[in-house]
């Protein structure tokens, strides 16, 4: 069956920014009552369980609100650092030994004082089980030698290579700081659920419970002077997006990461004072992933060919203009200034939409064509198996219009739309079919995060094994560009870096990895009736999804409205 005939009976799903316009409209505008927490939503969510576990699922807000991170990095204002739990780093003279500071004053949601054993523990806990490994401490191409408390608030971390890019795409974000005295006597850290977590964070402490909402209450010890100035956050349910628009206009929810089509007539222009959004799309791209060890994906000519078959301004009215196309290497949003100009003409032609040329590239590298369908070289028809959310409208319709262009080169594609992110996941963070996914190494002030997730071999993951840790999605590397990214790490010379960067992308324009589309925004669309402080474009100051973990400097920052 192709994507037309399956996706037929859903097509009115690309007409949704209507529909959720008019459900808007609908809505009798009254203001809710002021409420005391910041709430937010999603949409289609699941009915809540009890899960705090930061290695296992957790329920939004576990990482962050209540484990923080040592460093936070992100890729708003151009490129942004906060000190975190580690109050100071600082490397030594051959660059191969950091020492990082400790936090003072900073107490864990018990009463017990945060103390250096608790971040060696954290930082080496892979050791007591794989699925607390933050760090890669156990993966090939580790790099950490080994990790010591010093004196009575440091921790010295000495890696076995210089890595002038350790804090940023090791370090930050990616580790949430646990309790040392809590974690060591869980016998199974993988599954267990955690439902009382002990933490650091804003909000760590767990007031109230139940299957369609949750209230983490604020930490009355936290480290920061003042902070949070909220009382509560709240999760609520959203079991559809147009649930989530009428709770929003109700004004019961402030704040929802959920793309909501038409936002400045489905939203906006019931309050327009105090009814916001903010979706910035300068991210690296979304792609077209596949498994590039299965044959004929492993044919790099399949995917070029694929790249200059797909319409991509097409796909971003799928994304209702929020999305910005990008080129074939996919940073040209993100990290301009690290694209030279010829490369960058390079990777504009390679995601120019141009069947005939992908055809002609497909012909010359021994496929062929039995009538419209086309052949691999072995003589097999090339056909795709591909995953969706169904109620993911905007990917859903592009799914859509991916399955139209590839049709037109003769790839069949069959989408299985299956109905939540927890029967979408195990065949995507796999490849086994294919689908659209993100990169994770984008909050980051350079490339050398998404260089390294997409070629290097310490990042490879093997066919069939979930990429969810490096995001190798594709089961993709490189052994020069291996070498290169090693290169990278060694010098702190801003000019070496952009140069061996330029090298990097020629490689990945000769063997293209995966096929970069748009620049998907951070959804953020939020009120200030209640509360003010959110990051848009005028402060700019972190990304605005509240599920990353550094969504905590957000945490701080947001205010009641006064």
């Amino acid at each position: 069956m192709t994507a037309r005939t399956e996706l037929a009976g859903l097509a009115a799903l690309v007409c949704v920014a209507g529909a959720l316009a008019s459900v808007a409209s609908g809505a009798s505008g009254a203001t809710a009552p002021s409420h005391p927490c910041l709430v937010a939503t999603g949409s289609g969510d699941l009915p809540f369980a009890r899960n705090f576990n930061p290695f296992a699922n957790p329920l939004d807000f576990t990482s962050g609100a209540i484990y923080e991170p040592l460093v936070v990095v992100t890729s708003a204002g151009g490129g942004r650092i906060y000190d975190w739990l580690a109050s100071k780093l600082a490397w030594s003279r051959d660059l191969r030994t950091l020492t990082l500071t400790v936090r003072h004053g900073v107490r864990w949601s018990d009463g017990l004082p945060l103390t250096n054993e608790d971040v060696a523990y954290t930082l080496t806990a892979g050791r007591q089980d794989r699925a607390m490994d933050q760090i890669g401490f156990l993966r090939p191409g580790n790099e950490v030698e080994w990790v010591r408390p010093v004196g009575t608030d440091r921790v010295a971390i000495r890696l076995s290579r210089v890595d002038t890019q350790f804090v940023e795409t090791v370090l930050a974000n990616n580790v949430r700081v646990v309790p040392k005295h809590v974690w060591t006597h869980v016998r199974h850290p993988a599954t267990w659920l955690n439902p009382s977590p002990v933490g650091t964070g804003p909000f760590d402490l767990v007031e109230r419970f139940g299957n369609q909402s949750y209230v983490l209450g604020r930490n009355p010890r936290y480290w920061q002077p003042r902070e949070p100035r909220i009382r509560c956050v709240e999760r609520v349910v959203a079991s559809s997006p147009e649930s989530a628009v009428l709770q929003m206009v109700a004004g019961e929810v402030d704040v929802t990461d959920n793309l909501l089509p038409n936002v400045r007539k489905a939203y906006v222009a019931h309050d327009p004072a105090h009814f916001h959004y903010y979706y910035p799309a300068d991210a690296p791209g979304i792609g077209l992933f596949f498994d590039d060890t299965a044959y004929p994906f492993s044919i790099v000519a399949l995917r070029k060919a694929i790249s200059l078959a797909i319409d991509r301004e097409t796909l971003t009215l799928a994304e209702y203009r929020y999305a910005r196309t990008v080129d074939a290497i996919g940073i040209n949003r993100a990290w301009p200034g690290w694209v030279p100009k010829p490369v960058a003409g390079e990777a504009a032609a390679l995601a120019a939409y141009d069947p005939q040329a992908a055809r002609q590239l497909l012909l010359g590298a021994g496929f062929t064509y039995d009538g419209t369908t086309l052949l691999d070289p072995k003589g097999d028809p090339v056909t795709m198996d591909a995953t969706v959310i169904a109620g993911w409208s905007d990917w859903y319709a592009d799914w859509d219009e991916i399955a139209k262009d590839l049709d037109a080169i003769g790839i069949a594609v069959t989408i299985d739309a299956v109905p939540n992110f927890g029967a979408w996941v195990p065949d995507a963070s796999t490849t086994k079919k294919a689908t659209l996914l993100w990169s994770t190494g984008i909050d980051t002030t350079s490339p050398y995060g998404y260089f390294k997730e997409h070629l290097d071999a310490s990042s490879f993951v093997p066919s069939g094994a979930d990429a969810e840790l490096t995001g190798d999605w594709e089961h993709f590397r490189d052994a020069e560009a291996t070498a290169l990214l090693g290169r990278y790490r060694a010098t702190n010379d801003v000019a070496v870096q952009h140069r061996i960067a330029a090298r990097l992308e020629r490689i990945w324009l000769d063997q293209l990895p995966f096929v970069p589309l748009f620049a998907t925004p951070a959804w953020s669309t939020y009120s200030t009736r209640y509360f003010v402080g959110f990051p848009s474009a005028v402060d700019d100051y972190v990304v605005p999804d509240f599920t990353n973990v550094d969504y905590v400097v957000a945490l701080t920052r947001i205010r009641p409205r006064r």
